[in-house]
């Protein structure tokens, strides 16, 4: 199996069940890796707990401050000079199903000639779409090419399509980071953005980037290797309005995508995130950030 030339590198912060889970799932399952390390953010109270755990699954553990690029790129360093054939990042709170693994080796032993990283499908629960996920997939928002109903795009305005609850595999031109395994000698010069905030928001698709500067579909999302995130983060405050846009329009500037078409975007999202405090009072913290974020964007234009 892959995993045997793997080193798999799994953030973690405030967690123990999670990772004690994740971890008990490979030893059930007999995947073994070529290294597992934990990179570990936790409050001082919970650091006992997660050495406990890393002892008992016999995992290497370092400690980190609170970033999960900063977490990563530590990962990576500690693997620099060791001859290994893919890197695997794993958040730490998924849920795979029996079969996944088997399902991406097979896929990797057939394409790993022809791409440059696998991702596992996010298969996530049904349910009711928000105003943003509509307007985004509009044919009008869609003809002036802010967005795009297919998945794993990236679009000149610096937003990128989702990828989840695939039914065939997908090539992509970006791959998010919760499960996915790259090809170590592609990925061995380039390292995470940890200017990208506590939040590190939008440092998968930075990455890929830097991967795949010429939007080619260059990666592969395995359907049949599904995982389920058990974790969804309600993201309401003014910090994470404000990276929102400011980490994106980063990406724009870096790679050269349309600054118009981001912030005709921009304001879209704005307005229906404004929108989106009806329902939700708690958003009118992140709308606050978002216009925070889209006045900086332009003053630095």
């Amino acid at each position: 199996m892959f995993t045997l030339k793997t080193a798999l590198i799994i953030p973690t912060r405030n967690r123990p069940q999670n990772l004690y889970s994740t971890l008990k799932y490979f030893v059930q399952n007999k995947i073994k890796f070529k290294k597992i390390m934990v990179i570990d953010s936790s409050d001082m109270s919970l650091k006992k707990e997660i050495s406990s755990i890393c002892r008992k699954f016999r995992v290497d553990l370092f400690f980190s401050k609170p970033s999960t690029s900063g977490q990563r790129n530590l990962g990576l360093k500690k693997i620099k000079k060791s001859k290994l054939e893919f890197v695997m990042f794993l958040d730490d709170d998924l849920k795979f199903y029996k079969d996944s693994f088997v399902a991406m080796d097979l896929n990797i032993k057939k394409y790993k000639k022809k791409y440059i990283g696998f991702a596992f499908n996010n298969t996530k629960l049904n349910k009711k779409k928000s105003l943003l996920e509509i307007m985004k997939v509009s044919k009008f928002i869609e003809k002036i090419g802010l967005y795009s109903s297919t998945g794993g795009q990236v679009l000149d305005s610096g937003w990128q399509t989702k990828i989840e609850n695939l039914s065939k595999n997908l090539e992509t031109q970006w791959l998010p980071t919760s499960a996915t395994i790259f090809k170590k000698k592609n990925i061995k010069s380039n390292y995470f953005d940890k200017s990208f905030g506590i939040y590190s928001y939008l440092e998968d698709l930075d990455l890929s980037m830097q991967l795949n500067p010429k939007k080619n579909n260059t990666f592969l999302v395995v359907s049949n290797a599904k995982f389920v995130h058990l974790k969804e983060i309600a993201r309401t405050s003014f910090s994470f309005g404000y990276y929102e846009l400011v980490n994106r329009y980063k990406i724009v500037k870096k790679f050269q995508f349309r600054k118009l078409s981001f912030f005709l975007m921009a304001s879209v999202k704005i307005i229906l995130t404004a929108f989106s405090v009806i329902f939700n009072y708690k958003n009118i913290f992140k709308l606050l950030g978002n216009i925070v974020a889209f006045f900086i964007c332009v003053i630095s234009l």
